[in-house]
């Protein structure tokens, strides 16, 4: 297996410059601590608990809930139990998952007493660390590569040793490798000792990870991870094939600085999320780096733009959108990564942040590379319009082109309900369907991936707007949206659907984080059974379905004294559908409502709406491929393509 690095570099994997790069200096080369007293007291604490390390290898984490409540399980005398229904269990899935758990947590504990020891000085910090690395030397080379599908050796592409990822692999061993840094001169390491724990601990967990090189995805987070914890062992041991596949490797860091990192900083994926899960893995490449002198200045400036990046991206009350794989998050949970990165960078604007210095009121933009639109107006009743147009985001992506967030009235109002839980299966039977999202569903299948692209930005008289298209979501079809944000804080919203051959049923969907009742004309009767039973369909609780006359009014109750509407001022005119009823939310004991308007029979259609926290009523329609809206005071115009207009 020492010859892997140089089987890399024969494929050319490994782009190695001439001359010295790195300089191995005295340990700790990944810096130093202040003394902390809880540091110390806690790892007193943790000696007193004599962690034993399990002989097994772990399992998913993800497995560790109940299938039911999607609820994370509680260890008892009785077995694995669910905190939420009470269901025992005992299986060696959820066995082997919580095996997975205790690995992390010596992971950390390993950290918190070489910080002791090196803030101290006492030997019995740095010798439990000692004792638990040896005991892991002797089991991981035991350990062979599997996944969480069952699949063993090399079918298990993405397997790990240790971990049921060789992602939790490297994430398990950058910290060893914290920790290592930490205790390397501790006297009671002996040669023998050392190098045996190098070789059977460090260099056989390295070497697995990237053993699969040549199948990873180069762009995804998991890559970036791999390279963290190969680049961590490299400087941490000493060895510079490590560092170099690491840093310079085709699918390296450099490479990902400049190919997984949109042109605005944000991370490929579209997610905050696994924005900040990539940011961390990129810092520790980079601590790697300046720990061995390697030469990062760019891959440093374009860590500090990821860190900028998400300042951009959260509500007025700091809450960042769900988008994609992601959840609900307050980018002021971060201040403490932001401080670390100021101190990190020396960077003034990352300092402000984290010192409490408020979001930046920011106007209206459009991020092309990250595929997102943002039209925004501040005030004492901030607005904030998101088009999500594209890119798809690889596998962490949704199907879910031109969707829209909307915040208003102090709080989110249209949502994206994000990922749920990968071990639960409305992960994929919903919150990865379209219909769960504030956009367009034809034939009631979910879309297909594409990169949409905005097609016009700009300011007309007493407002801004964005127009979005997509023409792979479909097939044979074009989907443009245009948002067009007033003055006033009303969002005007206009989708078409263009579509060549045979017409099909398209369904205009929008959901609401808060209560809402319709308020209309028109011909209601109670739902029997399910719209579909397929993509998503299935997971709705249809209520009514309402066959309008007239303009449909949607009363959003969004608390106390406001209120919020959503005019629906064509439908009555378009012969459509209108269902509603619920839909699943941020968790499976959450039930959003939602809004469809369906067409049959469509080549092409345009749907109207508008949505206002004024009490103006706006009615309005489309001819001829344009869609037109009036409140009696305004006409907004829009021309189908990248026109609009406000008289």
């Amino acid at each position: 297996m020492r010859i892997f690095g140089a089987f890399l570099a024969v494929l050319g994997l490994v782009m190695v410059a001439s001359g010295a790069k790195y300089e191995f200096g005295e340990h700790p080369r990944f810096g130093g601590l202040a003394v902390d007293e809880a540091v110390i007291k806690q790892a007193r604490r943790i000696l007193e608990q004599k962690l034993e390390v399990p002989t097994e290898w772990g399992e998913w984490i993800f497995y560790y809930a109940c299938e039911e409540h999607n609820a994370t399980l509680a260890k008892r005398a009785e077995g694995h139990t669910c905190p939420v229904c009470g269901k025992v269990y005992k299986d060696e899935r959820t066995e082997r998952a919580w095996i997975t758990s205790q690995h992390s947590r010596i992971d950390n504990a390993c950290i918190t007493l070489a910080q002791a020891w090196h803030m101290t000085g006492e030997g019995e910090f740095a010798a439990e660390v000692w004792r638990i690395f040896c005991r892991y030397a002797e089991l991981t080379p035991g350990w062979g590569r599997h996944d969480r599908w069952g699949r063993r050796g090399m079918m298990a592409v993405i397997g790990g040793k240790r971990y049921a990822q060789s992602l939790d692999d490297a994430v398990g061993v950058i910290a060893q490798s914290r920790a290592y840094d930490l205790i390397y001169n501790w006297s009671g390491i002996t040669a023998e000792a050392r190098e045996k724990v190098e070789r059977d601990l460090f260099c056989e967990t390295a070497d697995s990870i990237h053993r699969m090189y040549m199948l990873y995805d180069g762009k995804n987070n998991h890559m970036t991870w791999f390279n963290a914890a190969v680049a961590m062992v490299g400087a941490v041991i000493g060895n510079e094939g490590y560092l170099d596949r690491s840093l310079d490797g085709s699918k390296g860091f450099r490479w990902q600085m400049v190919n997984s990192v949109t042109a605005e900083g944000l991370w490929y994926e579209g997610t905050m999320a696994y924005h900040f899960y990539a940011l961390q893995a990129v810092m520790a490449t980079l601590e790697a780096a300046r720990g061995v002198k390697a030469d990062v200045k760019s891959e440093s400036e374009q860590a500090r733009r990821m860190y900028l990046a998400p300042l951009t991206q959260a509500y007025p009350n700091g809450i960042m959108p769900a988008i994609n794989d992601s959840d609900q998050s307050s980018i002021f949970g971060h201040r403490t990564a932001y401080r670390r990165a100021a101190e990190f960078f020396d960077d003034s604007e990352l300092r402000a942040f984290a010192d409490g210095a408020p979001l930046a009121q920011r106007g209206s933009e459009v991020l092309s590379d990250a595929g997102l639109a943002y039209l925004r107006q501040w005030g004492e009743s901030p607005v904030m319009a998101i088009l999500d147009f594209g890119q798809h985001g690889g596998s962490h992506g949704h199907p879910d082109k031109m969707n829209l967030l909307l915040f208003a009235q102090g709080r989110e109002i249209f949502p994206d309900i994000g990922r749920l839980s990968y071990s639960c299966a409305e992960y994929k039977t919903w919150a990865k369907q379209t219909v769960a999202h504030n956009t367009v569903v034809i034939g009631r299948r979910s879309q297909q991936a594409d990169d949409g692209k905005a097609i016009a930005f700009g300011k007309t008289g007493g407002g801004e707007y964005v127009v979005g298209e997509s023409s792979g979501a479909y097939d044979k079809t074009v989907l443009r949206r245009a948002l067009i944000l007033l003055s006033d804080g009303t969002l005007v919203d206009m989708f078409k659907v263009m579509r060549s051959g045979k017409g099909e049923l398209v369904e205009w969907v929008l959901h609401g984080s808060t209560a809402m009742a319709i308020e209309g004309e028109g011909k209601r009767q109670e739902v029997q059974g399910l719209l579909a039973k397929e993509d998503g369909y299935q997971h709705l609780d249809i209520k009514e379905e309402i066959e309008p006359s007239d303009v449909v009014k949607v009363c959003w109750q969004v608390g106390g004294d406001k209120t919020f509407t959503t005019w629906l001022p064509d439908a009555g005119s378009a012969k459509e559908t209108l269902y509603h009823g619920t839909g699943i939310g941020y968790a499976l004991s959450q039930r959003f409502p939602v809004v469809i308007r369906s067409r049959r029979g469509v080549v092409e259609s345009l749907f109207v709406a508008v949505h206002t926290a004024t009490n103006d009523k706006w009615s309005g329609g489309s001819s001829e491929g344009r869609g037109f809206v009036s409140d009696g005071k305004r006409r907004v115009h829009w021309d189908g393509d990248k026109v609009v207009t406000i008289e």
